[in-house]
This record gives structure tokens, C-alpha cells and sequence, in this order.
């Protein structure tokens, strides 16, 4: 469709009306999730799906309640026994965790994330950010992430796609985000719309369709950022102009011209909700040839649409990277208290692939961090990987995002006359590997374009891909201990938390698959105890400052205590090896980050 004017809006509304749908197949079995589901279209949606007889139905709502009025709604009128509440305030990232902790380790088949907010002034949540803003995008987009595992993992137990509808809007068309918020007069889009100082009236009229915008480009990030192997279904929805709550912040004026027009154009809202369900179920209301084209899509009127001219322009993609990427993230949190950065998210793959950058996915590693805030210390962990490929995935953006927050860390740590912690989960899986003769510089010029290299990477060599990037983090963690100005209070410590259960084998078949399961009943660690040596690199032995500090930068740690790596990185060649990786890390990122280059300066020793 491109383009869309007030004309257009108006023929939309008369013209494609949705209609009824099918009869819907039974859910049974599948628990189905929907976020602001006390009112309009996510009410309507909720009924519907209480009538094809779910597992669980659990309704997502901000009022008690309201949520509790809505659940005996739907009972009473579908008879479904299986309806509950959830309690969950998007102004609030601590209460969008906790809704997420409660339903992170159930099944998870379909979540639909409706909720939203129009406000035309600038409010603030009690996390500092825009309301409109936090509720309608960072909260969405927050949930939705802490919750791929859960559809990841019901999905496969149930050999089906789990659906991830994110309600977005037509009036997406309406805006763009112009020159003051491309890169070079902006480094980060979210911090800017942010601003109290940006969002003049003007700016604000626009905040609505700028948060749906953000709704559609992060929901076709999500779909191009999982792993193909994951049966998950991204899709966002228009369900058109309704009759809603949404109008409860407009000003007067305005108010009456909307209500005008909710007279003559606007859906109800059961013919909203049937966009949101058609999403979520499929056109035939079950898995189908359909899967292929709903990931990523925008849908209107019952069908796969294009978004505006702006979502699929070039200024567009680059837009939609941003809001993604681990540079974003990192501007997030660079004026916020750091003590402590655990980079745990990894990836294991067998088979050569590439991310959008370009570099082999084992080598990269672009997570979802959640910031848990308490008194003096800001601990931050990984909380969602986000299943890319392992060169990028384990080495360079495990790499970039540290550089990026050296600033911080050295900030918080002299603030509070302490040392703050950067914890790299490494592997034992270090010792299993080395670099050989072709990789030296008479050999390979650059050591990280070789392993990149789509003809080096063998099937032989990508069965040592994981232990490589587990070599690269040690030879990185010590290069960084002995680059860092030894007036900065950072303490960098590669941890290797020995083998446990995880997913990371999630991407193992067959006969080793079997061997590895074997392992695991006979050997592995859980997850818990695995956890305990990050913990004690991230604090210490005593749990608090003291001598340890002095031999735990740069160190290798296994089993709480501090042991030797392997005789290959604490050998001649493992030197040149780890200054090579060093200086065409710190390369490689600067061109895709200037902030490198000023870390670089301002933090890190003169390079010889």
C-alpha cells in the first residue's frame, strides 16, 4: 500500500471491513496470553478465544480490578473454566519481569500484546521514560523478549509455530523518523524521542503513530533476528479504527472531532479483535503453508499487507537496526549506575552462517540485558540471547557491548570507591582448540576475516567453531585486563561455569545429540550450580573488595578459584594470538561504532 491519507483512512474503514470469521479450531492443550485484555479488542479477543476451550486463558491487566471483572465476563459468557488473571503494569518494567517470571517456565502457545496508551503531554513512568513511549513500545518489546523462550520451547514440545502478535496501527503511515534523528545528529532514536527538551506539542501530537512505527519495526526485527530454527510467528496487526478506551487522554477538541468520527467510520470492537485472531490462529486456524509469509508481516483487513513506504525504505531498515542493536542498548544505560556486566548469552551452531553484519553467526552476540536496580548497585544480567549466529553472536558483540559500557562501569566504580565487575562466560571448551599455522599473519592478515572466511569455514572446522569462540572471550577478557588504564577500577574475569543443562545444544542432531543428552544425565551441572562461579567472579571470594581484585583481572576462573588457561593461550603464539584478536577486534568494531575509537582514547593504553 506505500501511502495513506486521511481519505484513504476513511475508504479503509468502509470498504475492507473484516469479516466474521470462521468457525476456529479447538485450542485445547494451548495456553493463550493476552495483554490488556480488560477492555475492547483485547476483551473481544480474549472471549473468542475462551470458546475454543484453551488450556489456560490468562488475561494481562494493569487494574485488578477490572482484570477480575473481566474474567468472570468471559466465564459467564463462553463458559470457559480455564480464564485467569494476570497482573502486569507496562508504566513499569519491574511489574512487566514479574508477570514475566510467573509464566516463564509454563507453556506458552500464542501471547498477544495489545495494551496501549495515547497521551498528548510529556509524562514520565517511574523508570524515567516517556509514558506513551514505555507502555506502547520498550514494555512490548521487554515482554515479548523474556518470553521467546517460552514460546520456543512449547512450540517444539508440540512440534507447531508459537504466535507472537504485536497490535500495532495504520497510523504508523502518518509518521517517519526525519534528519534530527538519524545518526549523526542523534546516536540513539529512543534516548531522543525521550528528551523532555525534544518533545515540544508538535512532537508529542506524533507520539501515538511514532509508537506504532516502533511496534511494526521491532516486530520485523524480531522475525529477522530469531533463529530460522525457531518456531515462532512475529506478526503486527492493524485492527483498524475502533471504538476503544484509547481516547481517554484527548484533549477536548480534539475529542469531538474523533467522536465524529467514531460515529460515521469506526469498527466495533469484536471486528477489530477478529484481526488480532486471524493473526494468531492462521487463516485456516492452524499451522500451514501461511507460517511462511505472517512472520515478520504487517496484517490489515484479514490479509498480508505492505506497512508505509518509510518501514521498507532503506531510512527505514537502518531505523529498525537501531532500535535493535547492542550499540541502542548500551546508549540505554550509559548515564545509569553500573557495578556489575555478566556477559553470559552464547551460541553453539555446527553450520556456516551469517548474520545481517556479515561475520559468521558464533562470532557475534546481541542479547536482551534486564537492568535489576537495588540501592547503590545496578547488576545487570543476560536475560534473553537472542538465538544468532556464534562468531558475531560469542566474540564481537560480547566484545562491543563491553567497550561500550567501560565508560559506565569505570564511572559507578569511582563513584563508590569499589572495583566494578565485567564477567565474560567463557569454557573450558577453550583447551580443546588452538590457532594453527594458517592463521598466523604470514598466513591469514587478519585472524578474524579468516575464521569469517565462507571457504575456511569447512565442516571440519566448524565442529571446533564453539570452542574457538570460547578461546576468543579468554584471549579478549585478558587483552582488555592488560589494556585498560590501571587507574580505571575494572575488574575483567573470563569464568568458565563447566558443562550443565542448558539450550545451548538446541541446535545439536543426531548421534552427538544422543551422546551429549547421555552427558548431561551422567555429568552435567545445573543451571544453579553452574551460575555459582559467575556469581563469585562477579563478587568475589568474600563477596566485597580486597586483595582478590589484584589476581582476579585478566584471570580465568573454574570451580571458584582462579586456575592457569590452557597451555596455548599461556604460550608465545597464544600472546600474538591474543594481541592480534585485540587490535583487529578493536578495528573491526570501531568502524561499525565510532564510540570504540573515543573508549579507546580516553580508557584504554596507548596501542604500541
Amino acid at each position: 500500500m506505500g501511502k495513506m491519507g486521511l481519505l484513504d483512512f476513511i475508504l479503509e474503514q468502509y470498504t475492507r471491513l473484516p469479516p466474521a470469521l470462521k468457525a476456529s479450531p479447538s485450542l485445547a492443550g494451548r495456553t493463550v496470553v493476552v495483554i490488556g485484555a480488560n477492555t475492547g479488542i483485547g476483551l473481544e479477543a480474549a472471549k473468542h478465544f475462551a470458546t475454543m476451550d484453551p488450556a489456560r486463558l490468562i488475561l494481562g491487566c494493569r487494574s485488578e480490578e477490572k482484570g477480575r471483572k473481566a474474567v468472570e465476563l468471559i466465564t459467564k459468557e463462553t463458559s470457559c473454566k480455564t480464564v485467569e488473571l494476570g497482573l502486569i503494569d507496562l508504566s513499569s518494567f519491574e511489574s512487566v519481569r514479574a508477570f514475566a517470571k510467573n509464566y516463564e517456565n509454563d507453556p506458552l502457545d500464542i501471547l498477544v500484546m495489545n495494551a496501549a496508551l495515547a497521551v498528548p503531554t510529556y509524562e514520565t513512568t517511574e523508570d524515567g521514560w516517556e509514558q506513551t513511549l514505555q507502555v506502547n513500545h520498550l514494555s512490548t518489546a521487554l515482554l515479548a523478549l523474556l518470553l521467546v523462550p517460552a514460546l520456543a520451547r512449547t512450540a517444539k514440545a508440540n512440534a507447531t509455530h508459537s504466535r507472537l502478535v504485536v497490535v500495532a496501527s495504520d497510523t504508523h503511515f502518518w509518521t517517519k523518523f526525519g534528519e534530527d534523528l538519524k545518526p549523526e545528529n542523534t546516536p540513539g532514536i529512543l534516548e531522543k524521542l525521550n528528551e523532555r527538551a525534544y518533545c515540544t506539542q508538535e512532537i508529542m501530537e506524533t507520539r501515538y503513530p511514532d509508537s506504532k512505527l516502533l511496534n511494526v519495526l521491532f516486530t520485523r526485527a524480531l522475525a529477522a533476528h530469531l533463529s530460522p530454527s525457531l518456531p515462532i510467528i512475529a506478526t503486527a496487526v492493524n485492527p483498524g479504527f475502533c471504538y476503544s478506551e484509547l481516547l481517554r487522554n484527548v484533549p477536548v477538541r480534539r475529542l469531538i472531532f474523533i467522536k465524529t468520527m467514531q460515529l460515521f467510520v469506526a469498527r466495533t470492537a469484536e471486528q477489530g479483535a477478529r484481526q488480532l485472531l486471524w493473526a494468531a490462529l492462521g487463516p485456516d486456524g492452524k499451522d500451514g503453508e501461511h507460517v511462511k509469509y505472517l512472520n515478520g508481516a504487517y496484517v490489515s483487513t484479514l490479509e498480508v499487507r505492505e506497512p508505509s513506504d518509510y518501514v521498507i525504505s532503506k531510512d527505514g531498515y537502518e531505523a529498525q537496526e537501531r532500535i535493535w542493536s547492542v550499540r541502542a542498548f548500551a546508549k540505554n544505560y550509559e548515564n545509569e549506575p553500573l557495578d556489575i556486566l555478566v556477559m553470559n548469552a552464547a551460541l553453539a551452531v555446527r553450520t556456516y552462517g551469517t548474520t545481517e553484519d556479515g561475520w559468521e553467526q558464533t562470532c557475534v552476540l546481541t542479547s536482551f540485558f534486564s537492568p535489576l536496580k537495588s540501592f547503590c548497585m545496578t547488576l545487570l544480567i543476560t536475560a534473553i540471547p537472542v538465538f544468532l549466529t556464534s562468531l558475531q553472536v560469542n566474540h564481537l558483540s560480547t566484545a562491543l557491548l563491553a567497550l561500550l559500557l567501560v565508560p559506565t562501569l569505570a564511572r559507578t566504580a569511582k563513584l563508590n570507591s569499589t572495583h566494578s565487575r565485567l564477567v565474560i562466560v567463557a569454557s573450558n571448551t577453550h583447551s580443546w582448540t588452538q590457532f594453527g599455522e594458517d592463521l598466523k599473519p604470514e598466513n591469514a592478515p587478519s585472524m578474524l576475516e579468516k575464521l569469517n572466511e565462507r571457504a575456511y569455514c569447512t565442516q571440519k572446522v566448524m565442529e571446533t567453531r564453539y570452542p574457538d569462540s570460547k578461546l576468543l572471550n579468554v584471549l579478549f577478557t585478558r587483552a582488555l585486563a592488560d589494556h585498560l588504564s590501571p587507574t580505571l577500577p575494572i575488574v575483567t574475569t573470563a569464568v568458565n561455569p563447566g558443562f550443565c543443562y542448558s539450550e545451548l545444544i538446541r541446535n545439536v542432531s543426531g548421534l552427538r545429540l544422543i551422546s551429549m543428552k547421555i552427558m548431561q544425565f551422567f555429568v552435567a551441572r545445573t543451571a544453579e550450580q553452574g551460575a555459582r562461579q559467575l556469581l563469585w567472579a562477579a563478587l568475589g571470594p568474600d563477596g566485597k573488595d580486597g586483595e582478590h581484585v589484584k589476581y582476579l583481572n585478566g584471570a580465568y576462573v573454574s570451580t571458584l578459584e582462579v586456575r592457569e588457561p590452557s597451555d596455548y593461550v599461556m604460550s608465545k603464539d597464544g600472546y600474538e594470538a591474543q594481541e592480534r584478536v585485540w587490535k583487529e577486534t578493536l578495528f573491526i568494531l570501531s568502524k561499525v561504532a565510532p564510540e570504540v575509537q573515543k573508549v579507546s582514547e580516553q580508557y584504554l593504553l596507548a596501542q604500541a
